[in-house]
């Protein structure tokens, strides 16, 4: 018996050392992470634990090799960028990564990287389709940037800065040469890492120092969930949660008891271009917000004239009455009836809209706009539901990644009495596979 335990001890001792090895192998690159620079008077770091997603991954591959090696072998114009890896990219890629923001206010969030083969980083930019400026004079500042402008590298021969840039504007090239070139106001994230909020855990993680504001994504197979917490001391949101019982079969549905004006205030110039003048509707706002979105088809009817000559060289006015199809969408929210004369009655779609009670409803189908549910006590004051039909009877024109979301449903309820908690889970098409890998297999 003692030989056999001896022999069993002999067999899974090398395994020992390897796991022991890889413990300390990602501990050491998780110190090392701490080590990384950001500003100084930053306000909001975005956390992503890219060591935590590679094992993540790595284990999903292990349970389901065929859908991540058993493909057939490319040889299209994209073999290339299937052959990536975390390692062969010409950057060190650190256990986390941490984006800040920079007191400048440009809403764009940077992090620091270390280069190990600029050559190669070159060589892999338009691989995954990024626009590189090379330098015309001595300076050995580069730069690239994807086509909608939402992610920047600024680099020189041994660092780059990498942006998300939400506003998709040149402003952020500035500061990241800013960053680069004069790093007397970074810090290491170690000195920031206390000012984390203890409850924010995940694999994406966006959080605000010094509050307990944060959001975060975790990732299992088949399935995102999301969790947050939001501070409400500016009492934002309404004491009462009280709302519409939406039905079963909506495609979305979606509920806001909050005062939203602060966040239509930044978005004004949207606002114009749908003909709504933000001084003009700003007064008349109140804090209840509903969408839905139902899987029927509406047929709208418009009337065009145009104008031509007759065989007597006479002006005659024509009708054409042309019938479109377009999804059932409801907008239901609290405000003063002094409001529908502003709103315009095409928008995305042409809408029919009425006063009922406290709310005013748009809505692309004409009947749908007769009738309005009473509003319900609920126990949320933000609710989302999404659910993707088996045939779509009215599609809306929607970006690749969202055909692999199956069903989401996210809640927003009032944990203590200035703070909103956040929870939720996205699900996707396929339970087995990791999400990543199912966004990654889209493009």
């Amino acid at each position: 018996m003692k030989r056999f335990v001896r022999v069993i001890g002999w067999i899974l001792l090398p395994f020992g050392i390897v796991a022991l090895g890889l413990v300390l192998f990602f501990s050491y690159r998780q110190m090392r992470s701490q080590s990384q620079w950001v500003h100084r008077d930053a306000t909001a770091i975005l956390e992503v634990r890219s060591d935590q997603i590679i094992r993540e991954l790595a284990g999903n591959a292990l349970w389901n090799p065929a859908a991540y090696f058993g493909g057939v072998s490319d040889t299209s114009a994209n073999a290339d960028l299937h052959k990536l890896r975390p390692w062969n990219l010409g950057v060190s890629m650190p256990a986390n990564l941490y984006f800040f923001d920079m007191p400048a206010g440009s809403n764009a969030y940077f992090t620091i990287l270390t280069i190990d083969n600029l050559s190669r980083l070159q060589q892999v930019l338009p691989i995954i389709e990024w626009q590189i400026d090379l330098p015309s004079d001595n300076s050995n500042l580069w730069s690239a940037n994807t086509a909608n402008k939402r992610f920047y590298i600024v680099g020189n021969e041994q660092q780059v800065v990498l942006a998300w840039n939400p506003k998709k504007t040149d402003e952020v090239v500035e500061l990241m040469t800013q960053i680069l070139t004069s790093q007397d106001d970074l810090v290491e994230f170690a000195t920031l890492k206390d000012k984390r909020p203890k409850s924010a855990k995940g694999d994406v993680v966006f959080w605000q120092l010094e509050k307990e504001n944060f959001g975060s994504l975790d990732f299992i197979a088949g399935q995102l969930s999301v969790a947050g917490l939001l501070d409400d001391t500016e009492r934002r949101f309404s004491k009462k949660a009280i709302g519409t019982t939406f039905p079963e079969d909506n495609i979305l549905s979606i509920r806001l008891q909050a005062d939203v004006r602060p966040w239509l205030a930044q978005h004004q110039e949207m606002l114009s271009a749908q003909g709504l003048p933000w001084q003009d509707i700003e007064p008349y706002l109140g804090n209840y917000w509903e969408l839905q979105w139902k899987n029927e088809a509406v047929i709208q009817a418009d009337t065009i004239i145009t104008y031509d000559y007759d065989d007597n060289f006479e002006m005659v006015e024509k009708r054409e009455l042309r019938n479109e199809t377009v999804p059932a969408i409801k907008l239901s929210f609290m405000a003063s009836p002094h409001l529908l004369s502003y709103l315009p009655e095409k928008m995305f779609y042409k809408f029919y809209k009425q006063q009922a009670g406290q709310l005013l409803l748009l809505s692309t189908d004409s009947q749908q706009a007769i009738s309005s549910a009473e509003l319900a006590p609920q126990t949320d004051l933000f609710y989302l539901r999404y659910r993707q039909p088996e045939i779509w009877e009215a599609p809306i024109p929607l970006p690749a990644w969202f055909e692999i979301i199956q069903e989401a449903t996210v809640k927003g309820t009032r944990d203590a009495e200035t703070v909103i908690n956040i929870s939720g889970t996205v699900q996707f098409k396929d339970a087995k596979l990791h999400p990543i890998k199912q966004l990654l297999d889209r493009y």
